[in-house]
Order: C-alpha cells, then structure tokens, then sequence
C-alpha cells in the first residue's frame, strides 16, 4: 500500500473512533452548535434534539421518551452510515431500518459496530415500550433499495463519506 492510501486509512479509522465516543456530531449538518440553554442543535433545521444526559435525565435509555429514543436512533444511524470511498472494497452491505417510526430499509456500513448496536439497543427498547402505536405512517410503501454504496462527502466534512442507497 502506498503512503497516502495507508494515512488515509488512518484517518478514517481515527474518525470512525472519535464519532463513536464524541458528543455524537454528524457532518455537513451544524451538529454540535449549541442553544442558549447548554443544549445542542443537531440537524439543518437547527432543532434542539440535546441528550438527555446533558440535562440531568436519567441515562438509562429504558427511561427516555420515545421522542428521545427515536432522535438518538437516527443520530446511530447517521454515524453507521459513515464510510471512506478511498476503500475499494464494498462497506455499505447491511440493510437495516432507517427510522423507529414507520421504518424502511436503507444500508450501512457493518464496521460503525457501536453505532449498530446501539440501533439493536434503541429498536429493542422502541419495541418492548410499545411506542410504534403513538405514530402515524404513511400508507405509500418504502422504496427497496438494491444496494450500497459509499458516496464522498463535500470537502471540509468531519467524515470521507456516507452510505447512500441504490436502486438500481
């Protein structure tokens, strides 16, 4: 392997690591901008999705509202989805669900290990608290994609690329 290709392989690894224990920030999208309140607004609407722990909640996700486990949901699945399109070899190859609510299938990347199991975690937790029946889904059915793939993320991002689905 040549010098580039292994110090990119690095710094994937190195960001891969640093946004399974960070703050939970996603590229592209003013994660991690603070409120006025000490809160975080996450998302390009700029919302206030703060973790509950940062608010003295309990940090036992059994106890979270099923808001609150639906919006770290979809932050996992942001960070499952983070890929490196330097890597030849195929990286989004796991179909999972792309939401609590009215879930579709959308595919990840099988290395971001933590941010899966702490999608199994939410999903298990989502589905023995019932919360699906609070929720209205569309009566359209999902689009199924084909497959994976790793597209790269503008220049200045926190991550080399995200899994972007195909049907084709």
């Amino acid at each position: 392997m040549s010098h580039p290709t292994v110090s990119r392989l690095i710094l994937a690894s190195m960001l891969l690591f640093c946004f399974s224990c960070s703050d939970r920030a996603v590229p592209g999208n003013d994660a991690g901008a603070s409120t006025a309140d000490g809160g975080r607004k996450d998302g390009p609407s700029g919302k206030d999705i703060s973790d509950k722990r940062e608010k003295g909640i309990s940090p036992d996700k059994t106890k979270w509202s099923c808001q609150a486990m639906s919006t770290e949901f979809e932050k996992n699945l942001l960070l499952a989805k983070v890929c490196n399109p330097a890597v030849s070899m195929i990286q989004c190859s796991i179909k999972y669900n792309n939401h609590l609510p009215c879930p579709c299938p959308t595919f990840i990347n099988p290395a971001n290990k933590k941010s899966i199991s702490d999608m199994a975690s939410l999903q298990k937790d989502w589905n023995s608290r019932s919360c699906s029946a609070g929720w209205p889904c569309p009566a359209m059915p999902c689009a199924n994609p084909k497959s994976g793939y790793c597209e790269p993320t503008p220049p200045g991002s926190k991550v080399p690329g995200l899994c972007k689905d195909s049907f084709k």
